[in-house]
């Protein structure tokens, strides 16, 4: 019986997994009946630390933070804290306190996206050795050094291998960056990774223009890269729902403001999307759109 003013912050909403969990929270606080604000951090940290400040002024009742900065943003959770306003994070910050988190194994992406490069060059009798380029962001950030890990890990087997690192943030960095990767490494570069959605865009763009075809593999299910992995240029993305975690967000603050005990942390699940079964996630993805019609132009 009464508004809750909720606060969420989103770190960049450029790509389609920030723009979904906008479009959800947007949608869940509706249908919860909150007051919701909304800062779009644009990868600032110090944007969503004032946007913050703000809201502990205005006196809302609790904040949902993705934030930009994993350790940076320890001085808005401090301030938080000290004013007494529940947090629920979406992602892992790496220091300061929450209330609670949203979360995926990212370990475990890592390794299902290395899992889809590795069957493929066995498959193709590969004598796994050269060099495997994965694109990151060029800061801390969790669930890209997780997923890192889960990847790399899974070359171990294979020291002939060697895993280089390359970073950027939008898809023109990681095109860049790929593009110097094809011309430097030519035919010693066997296979690639796109850590997330823009660096596998990136990639994907890059591995056209040039007409390389270096197998490329991924995290991050968004259209582009779907219908990628339709088409041959992307052997399958590590994937998991941009909807859910935003949902569960936004439920898990209202209990805890309810005053109905919660759990710490929440995991949502991965899958590894392929040819094979990619028509189908997609629709499960994007609320019953189908590839068929993204293809065709007759849905965005």
């Amino acid at each position: 019986n009464e508004t809750y003013k909720i606060g969420f912050s989103v770190y960049y909403t450029v790509d389609e997994v920030g723009a979904m969990l906008l479009d959800t929270m947007k949608a869940g606080a509706l249908e919860a009946g909150v007051d919701l604000l909304v800062n779009d951090a644009n990868y600032d940290q110090n944007a969503q630390n004032q946007a913050i400040e703000q809201w502990i002024l205005e006196g809302v009742d609790g904040v949902i933070l993705a934030p930009c900065d994993f350790y940076g943003v320890k001085g808005a959770l401090d301030a938080l804290k000290e004013a007494n306003i529940p947090v629920i994070t979406l992602n892992p910050a790496l220091a300061g306190e929450g209330s609670a988190v949203v979360m995926s194994e990212c370990t475990e992406q890592g390794a299902l996206a290395a899992k889809l490069l590795v069957d493929y060059l066995l498959a193709n009798n590969s004598e796994m050795k050269g060099t495997v380029v994965f694109q990151t962001l060029p800061f801390v950030h969790p669930n890209a050094a997780t997923r890192a890990k889960g990847f790399k890990d899974a070359f171990i087997p294979y020291p002939e291998i060697t895993i280089v690192e390359l970073t950027g943030i939008s898809p023109e960095d990681h095109y860049t960056a790929f593009e110097g990767a094809i011309a430097n490494y030519g035919k010693d570069l066997i296979g690639a990774f796109g850590l997330y959605s823009s660096a596998t865009i990136g990639m994907m763009n890059a591995n056209k223009a040039s007409k390389a075809n270096i197998p490329l593999t991924s995290i991050d299910n968004d259209k582009v890269i779907l219908e990628g992995i339709y088409n041959g240029e992307v052997l399958g993305s590590c994937c998991y729902s941009s909807t859910s975690p935003a949902f569960w967000c936004m439920s898990q603050m209202v209990n805890l403001l309810n005053g109905v005990e919660i759990p710490s942390a929440m995991f949502y699940p991965n899958t590894n999307v392929t040819k094979d079964n990619v028509a189908e996630m997609f629709e499960f993805y994007y609320n019953g759109k189908t590839l068929a019609d993204y293809i065709a132009g007759v849905v965005n």
